[in-house]
């Protein structure tokens, strides 16, 4: 009798020990999707904020004509009969 309690308990405390390994596994898991839970949510926000941002500088570019002006200007762009003086900055000092 007392080789078969024995044996229940052990067999008992294998299950508990798997069950237990079985739990933390799952634990584990849970956490991870706990964190990339919020870390895919800060990113839906960054790229939400983004994409206001683009919806406001869409609607400047189509009504404002001061922000296109900007924009052509800022690639180099100039009327048929506008002259364009360029600075050049040299490396070299004239005075020492």
């Amino acid at each position: 009798m007392r080789i078969i309690q024995s044996f229940f308990v052990i067999i008992t405390t294998l299950l508990f020990l798997i069950n237990l390994r079985c739990f933390f596994n799952e634990f584990s898991n849970w956490r991870k999707a706990i964190h990339a839970q919020n870390s895919y949510s800060q990113e839906i926000a960054g790229l939400k904020a983004k994409l206001d941002q683009l919806k406001i500088e869409n609607t400047k570019l189509q009504t404002d004509p001061l922000t296109r002006e900007r924009l052509v200007r800022k690639y180099g762009y100039s009327y048929p009969d506008e002259q364009i003086y360029r600075i050049l900055h040299s490396e070299t000092q004239f005075f020492n």
